[in-house]
């Protein structure tokens, strides 16, 4: 039992560190301008592509770094996969502003938790 444990923290661990480098520093604006250009709902962001779309390459691509740190974490490209998917509709509910940002963390969260129990069980 204890050696389950160990690996349920240890992963979830990883997993974590790896959502505050994709989900955190990588969208800081003043570095990278990916958290910025995702929302079409910012000025600046409308402005710069226009509104023909363009805000949706940047979520996606948001969603796969977020993806390849699952995949890095996990060793798993199908999580990899899952992550880059869950990732891309919990952040569009955020931008659409269904919700906002802590039930945002709270689902990407729940998602790490849910990767963890499916990789050492």
């Amino acid at each position: 039992m204890s050696f389950a444990i160990n690996a349920f923290i240890d992963q979830l661990w990883k997993l974590g560190a790896a959502h505050a480098v994709t989900d955190c520093l990588l969208q800081d604006p003043k570095l990278f301008s990916i958290g910025y250009f995702k929302n079409r709902h910012r000025r600046d962001a409308t402005k710069a592509f226009g509104e023909d779309g363009h805000h949706i390459y940047w979520l996606i691509a948001h969603g796969f770094l977020n993806g390849l740190g699952v995949w890095w974490a996990t060793g798993s490209i199908g999580f990899g996969i899952a992550e880059t998917l869950c990732h891309i509709a919990i952040d569009y509910g955020k931008i659409e502003k269904y919700y906002g940002v802590h039930r945002d963390q709270a689902f990407h969260g729940l998602c790490k938790i849910v990767w963890a129990i499916l990789t050492t069980v």
